[in-house]
């Protein structure tokens, strides 16, 4: 207890104090907790870019399988490099959609997170004033259900991880009757519109509570002003688990 107050007077003073990692309140805790409860084995991890989101979860103790998607090619280069020496965690060079075939992928100026199968919307600028397309280029798309016989995976204990920059609600169209068994969904959920036709966060909550998934949490990921989201990391957990 001494300890716990000692910490409180630090925080007051320094304007820091230490913290349980990850926090109990964040989104990695969040998605510990998933990952237990639901006993997860595999998690795709579909909109790579470069691997950092499967990187974290390596760094947060989980062992199990990871399966990574990235179209772009430099990113996936990054994400092959990062994948080679992990024997769980297998990488492809594709996106997932409602389709299988082909699509316009946008490339933007910056670090290649915000690269998209969709345009910029009215809102880009909020996330980013210097945003600007410089290329397009033909990728391969794919629907999960039709990929997921070469995946060896088991859908009661795969979680989905989606991050595809306002395609996430495709993703989940082409899973399927995947969405039955699959426990656990984390994806993006804008509040303003980054990307043009992308679904917002409420569009999001409403498709999944239709598909049988409850929003049980949401993480800020950007703002601006200082204080208005731009979007959220959404945690959805099936109600049928």
């Amino acid at each position: 207890m001494w300890i716990k107050r000692l910490n409180l007077a630090a925080g007051r003073r320094f304007g820091m104090a230490i913290e349980q990692f990850p926090r109990r309140d964040s989104l990695d805790a969040e998605l510990n907790r998933v990952i237990n409860h639901f006993g997860v084995e595999t998690i795709l991890d579909i909109g790579a870019h470069a691997g950092g989101f499967a990187e974290k979860r390596r760094l947060l103790g989980y062992a199990a399988g990871i399966i990574s998607f990235e179209p772009y090619a430099p990113s996936f280069a990054k994400l092959r490099v990062a994948a080679a020496a992990d024997p769980r965690w297998d990488v492809h060079q594709i996106a997932l959609g409602s389709s299988d075939g082909s699509a316009d992928f946008h490339i933007f100026n910056g670090d290649n997170q915000l690269t998209s199968m969709r345009v910029l919307g009215s809102h880009a600028a909020l996330f980013d004033s210097t945003i600007t397309e410089l290329n397009k280029i033909e990728i391969e798309v794919r629907r999960l259900d039709t990929l997921w016989p070469s995946l060896e995976a088991n859908p009661t204990t795969t979680m989905l991880k989606i991050d595809t920059q306002g395609y996430d609600l495709e993703v989940i169209e082409g899973a399927g009757s995947l969405m039955v068994d699959i426990p656990c969904v984390l994806m993006e959920c804008p509040v303003q519109a980054i990307y043009s036709g992308a679904p917002l966060f409420e569009d999001i909550a409403a498709t999944m509570r239709s598909l049988g998934f409850e929003l049980t949490g949401a993480f800020p990921i950007h703002r601006y002003e200082g204080i208005r989201v731009i979007e959220f990391d959404c945690t959805f957990l099936n109600l049928r688990r």
